[in-house]
């Protein structure tokens, strides 16, 4: 356990990839996935670790602002920090992919698809994804929707569906292995991210621009973020954004991308290009500066401090 790190007289370094169990936590607990005492011994825990001068590194700012410095009590800002996180690309994934047709056979898909994969918590919002999809199926649009998360967990989107009559539109298909995931993204009209809130720039996103296939995003802080960073405008950068509460927007945004999906992944490429010039060797080489500040005996309280050396980084490698 985390926790038993407590006990050890030396500096520490926790990730705080996010505290969402505590944003969201109304809808975590209607679920029955929180409950007030585990948040009670989450935050407790987390305030022993800033006590003992502990640093906590999120994957952004936004979650170090507004997770870490919120909700940790005790917490010093300058023990807080940052570092952007690229996406995971397996070796030669492109050589592996797929065909189209066993794709199609191996899962029950009969049409032109939307694809999501994640665990179906309840900030990820797969009911905006849902909405939407009823909006255009009643549009004469015959479109599916492929999770690869268990609706089991997430009865009331199950109810939706069944009573929206959408249970021949929504494949759920489970734990895919890596292959099929990626085929997945390949092969979809759109992967579409509905989330209401990422620890960094949603993973998904990445991965289906890496298949050269459309990302339709939510519009949220930390996607703002990461796209500000590396220089470009939100609004037009070429990813199709949108609210994620706004069903309707969304339904724009896919049948953008029906009319031409072609010119959808052209226009995302610079975004791409950028996002993916970022690797695993420039983190390691952040968490190493970090590393050795932190174990420095004349450790400069500001030199360290991620919003600023992260910049630095990613300056020297423009």
């Amino acid at each position: 356990s985390l926790y038993n790190a407590i006990n050890i007289n030396k500096k520490k370094l926790i990730s705080v990839h996010d505290l969402s169990p505590i944003t969201f936590y109304e809808q975590f607990a209607s679920e029955g996935s929180a409950t007030p005492e585990q948040l009670k011994e989450l935050k407790k825990n987390m305030s022993m670790f800033a006590e003992q001068g502990c640093y906590f590194c999120s994957n952004s700012d936004y979650v170090r602002r507004n997770h870490t410095l919120k909700y940790i009590d005790g917490v010093k800002e300058e023990k807080t920090g940052f570092v952007y996180v690229p996406v995971n690309i397996p070796e030669h994934i492109s050589d592996r992919i797929l065909s189209r047709d066993d794709i199609l056979r191996k899962y029950p898909i009969k049409m032109d698809y939307l694809f999501y994969p994640t665990q179906i918590r309840p900030y990820k919002n797969v009911i905006t994804l849902v909405k939407t999809l009823k909006i255009l199926i009643d549009k004469g649009i015959k479109l599916q929707l492929i999770l690869t998360g268990y609706l089991e967990h997430a009865l009331k989107i199950k109810e939706y569906i069944e009573a929206t009559s959408l249970n021949d539109y929504v494949t759920s298909t489970g734990d895919v292995p890596e292959i099929d995931l990626y085929s997945l993204h390949k092969y979809a009209l759109a992967t579409v991210v509905p989330t209401l809130f990422e620890g960094g720039f949603p993973w998904q996103g990445l991965e289906a621009m890496l298949m050269d296939t459309p990302a339709i995003m939510s519009r949220i802080p930390v996607t703002i973020e990461r796209l500000k960073f590396n220089g470009f405008d939100p609004e037009n950068c070429g990813l199709k954004l949108f609210d994620p509460e706004n069903a309707e927007e969304l339904a724009s945004r896919v049948l953008e991308v029906m009319k031409d999906r072609e010119k959808a992944v052209l226009e995302q490429s610079g975004v791409k290009e950028k996002l993916f010039s970022y690797t695993w060797d420039d983190v390691s080489r952040q968490y190493y500066k970090l590393f050795t500040g932190l174990l420095s005996r004349n450790e400069n309280r500001n030199e360290h401090k991620f919003p600023y050396s992260a910049r630095q980084e990613n300056n020297q490698n423009k």
